[in-house]
């Protein structure tokens, strides 16, 4: 009895002396960790204790490619690291979420430590000798309005994957660099596709590729962008020199030559303003036909300048053997279309230069 008595004052005593709020640590729900590192393949056997293995316990992971759930009963999870990358698993119980961030890596499990371990030895060889399976990538943009009008070499690449070689730490990140990267997009798993492409006054676009290991060692590769419309014309345009154009010819005849060809070779579309539609669909509107005759004047080496105002219908300024010439072409008539041209006065030139935005230290 008296043994009795002393239980009951001991448990009063400890009923008066614990803080208000107490509660025994041993029967808070709580997952055995709460970061976890895997390896690639490993599995792991996750519990949240201090529940009964009966409970219902819901499991799951925020990224099942890297981790995976292979097997559940009650208050544990069996886990299967899948990938390189990081998920969290959560229990939740009661309404109340318990996590746990896995880590996991693609390398081989560091060897056991010994006395004669070394750490820096050991990153040292997983680190090797990084290198991109390609440092320098050309790949062609295809237009696909264009892809059966223009010939062109199938050969070329339109989109390239690039990895890191010799090592065996993963890529943590994958990304571009440069003022060009806008032309480019690559995925997280470094595969660069095209988004964009130079103009045709343009040679290319280029960018950095740069893949940053675990480590943070960062590898790098140069990857460029050509366009295949770009191309075809260049040689389009070089059969139309040695064609039309000879080395006796005034630059105003030149021009004339450019102009007159226009009109024989494409048909008024209205709305359609692209340039290309010239030569590559034989229609467009004057819009489109001012900058077919800009740009080939151009690549002739004669100055010249689309006035891009509406109202200036058809109308390239351009400067040749010394003197501005207003040109228009893409007249709404049946082909062959005709063009007219004059020579402008330094009135209509402050004007036309005004009204158009033109930099005249261009034609200097």
């Amino acid at each position: 009895m008296y043994k009795r008595m002393f239980s009951f004052i001991c448990i009063l005593l400890m009923m008066v002396l614990l803080p208000s709020g107490y509660v025994d640590a041993k029967s808070v729900p709580a997952l055995q960790v709460k970061k976890k590192t895997m390896y690639k393949g490993d599995t792991y056997k996750l519990k949240l204790k201090n529940v009964s293995k009966r409970a219902g316990v819901k499991w799951s992971s925020s990224k099942k490619a890297v981790v995976a759930i292979q097997k559940k009963s009650g208050n544990t999870v069996v886990l299967k690291a899948k990938k390189s990358g990081k998920a969290t698993v959560t229990a939740t119980y009661k309404k109340k979420n318990y996590k746990c961030i896995i880590t996991v890596r693609k390398i081989e499990k560091p060897v056991e430590k010994n006395e004669d371990y070394d750490e820096d030895e050991d990153l040292e060889a997983l680190k090797g000798n990084p290198v991109m399976n390609e440092t320098d990538v050309s790949l062609y943009f295809l237009p696909k309005k264009y892809k059966d009008v223009i010939s062109y070499d199938e050969t070329h690449l339109r989109e390239f994957r690039f990895k890191v070689n010799d090592t065996r730490l993963d890529v943590k990140k994958w990304e571009l660099a440069g003022e060009d990267k806008e032309y480019f997009e690559i995925t997280e798993y470094g595969k660069v596709t095209l988004f964009g492409s130079p103009d045709f006054e343009e040679v290319e676009k280029k960018a950095t590729v740069k893949a940053t290991l675990e480590d943070g060692t960062v590898v790098t590769a140069t990857v460029r962008v050509y366009d295949e419309v770009n191309i075809y014309l260049k040689k389009y345009f070089d059969d139309f020199i040695s064609d039309n154009i000879t080395d006796d010819m005034t630059e105003l005849e030149k021009v004339q030559k450019v102009a007159e060809y226009i009109g024989i070779i494409s048909d008024y579309e209205s709305g359609d303003s692209d340039w290309l539609d010239i030569y590559l669909l034989n229609k467009g509107d004057c819009m489109a036909s001012r900058w077919a005759l800009g740009v080939l004047c151009r690549y002739m080496g004669i100055k010249a300048r689309e006035c891009y105002r509406i109202e200036y219908h058809g109308k390239t300024l351009v400067k040749a053997d010394g003197e501005f010439y207003m040109i228009v072409t893409g007249y709404n008539e049946p082909r062959p279309r005709s063009y007219s041209m004059w020579k402008v006065s330094e009135a209509e030139l402050e004007t036309v230069v005004w009204d158009n935005r033109i930099d005249l230290k261009y034609f200097e």
